[in-house]
């Protein structure tokens, strides 16, 4: 289980060690079921241990869908550590 309260730590220790690299990032806190971006927003929607821990799974997956593009990718992670897994968009279909 996540609990919300470690997500903010988990933003800022993202933004120290981005930059440390000298990357210049956005970060944002966004509720998987309710994206806030338009339809088609990305080429592609990373989601590390997301899908695992969401109380539902199934409309974080339609939302990921719905905002990456017609030929975007969905890329996934889970807490057993194996390599990151990429989808193409529904949309492609």
């Amino acid at each position: 289980m996540i609990r919300r309260r470690h997500l903010p730590r988990m933003l800022e220790r993202a933004r120290q060690r981005a930059g440390r690299l000298g990357r210049a990032v956005t970060l944002e806190l966004a509720d998987i079921k309710h994206l806030p971006y338009p339809d088609a927003s990305f080429d592609t929607v990373t989601a590390a241990c997301v899908f695992c821990s969401a109380a539902d799974p199934v409309q974080g997956l339609r939302e990921a869908d719905r905002v990456v593009g017609p030929n975007g990718r969905i890329c996934s992670t889970s807490p057993s550590g194996r390599p990151i897994r990429a989808w193409p968009s529904c949309s492609a279909r």
